[in-house]
């Protein structure tokens, strides 16, 4: 019987263990996603340096205002370094042409902007989930990249809000990302850039792989992230 009890607390002790191996992967994720964000907006325009210093190369221009909505621009901070001298430097993630790049622009040309929210989209499931300090809030069924012109998967972020002008979809919403197509070079009049955006007259039902690399929500939904989700809102996008 002693036999058999301590057989009985070997194999209690083995299915724990391998429970706890499966939930390690989703605690070090909670645990190392911050509740918010940091990002800025930029007092005039600057010049982002491949380095911190201003006698660095340049590698990006950064603008106060959208290009599209007119809106505060909001760039994610990645890093923050204070120099010798005693001046502090932030990395940002900003637009080259179709590229996301870091570069570096002085704290003091800067007001900071704290990000309660991000954008977690699952391209296997079909599933945006939102998080909101840390914590999901809502999900959402969307249409993700068919297979020939994928949703490119990486840390993107939220670059403006606007309302369509495509036939499809005219008037209904849309978040212009930091990502670009890998397949497309250009698009419906544009560079080929990915928005989360309206289902409009679409067809495609939310659910599937159908896109040319945008991710396709309920118009609804859509609405109701550019009403609530700011510029500078982390996009991360997984397989």
């Amino acid at each position: 019987m002693k036999s058999v009890h301590l057989t009985r607390t070997r194999l209690f002790l083995l299915a724990a263990l391998a429970a706890l191996a499966l939930l390690a992967p989703a605690v070090a994720e909670a645990a190392s996603t911050p509740d918010r964000f940091e990002g800025v907006t930029v007092k005039r325009y600057l010049m982002g340096r491949v380095k911190p210093s201003i006698r660095a190369r340049g590698a990006a221009h950064l603008w106060t205002n959208t290009g599209f909505s007119n809106r505060r621009a909001v760039y994610p901070v990645l890093r923050h370094q204070v120099l010798e001298d005693g001046t502090e430097w932030l990395q940002v993630a900003a637009l080259r042409n179709r590229t996301q790049v870091k570069v570096w622009i002085p704290q003091w040309a800067t007001h900071t902007v704290w990000i309660a929210y991000r954008i977690q989209v699952d391209i296997s499931s079909r599933l945006a989930t939102l998080y909101k300090d840390g914590k999901v809030f809502r999900k959402f069924r969307v249409v993700v990249g068919a297979p020939s012109t994928p949703t490119p998967t990486g840390h993107w972020y939220v670059v403006d809000r606007m309302r369509l002008r495509e036939s499809w979809a005219y008037g209904k919403w849309a978040l212009a990302t930091s990502a670009f197509s890998r397949v497309l070079k250009r698009f419906d009049g544009g560079q080929g850039q990915v928005a989360l955006h309206a289902r409009g007259s679409l067809s495609a039902p939310v659910g599937t792989a159908a896109s040319h690399g945008c991710v396709r929500f309920r118009d609804g939904d859509i609405a109701w992230l550019a009403a609530h989700v700011p510029n500078g809102t982390g996009v991360w996008v997984q397989r």
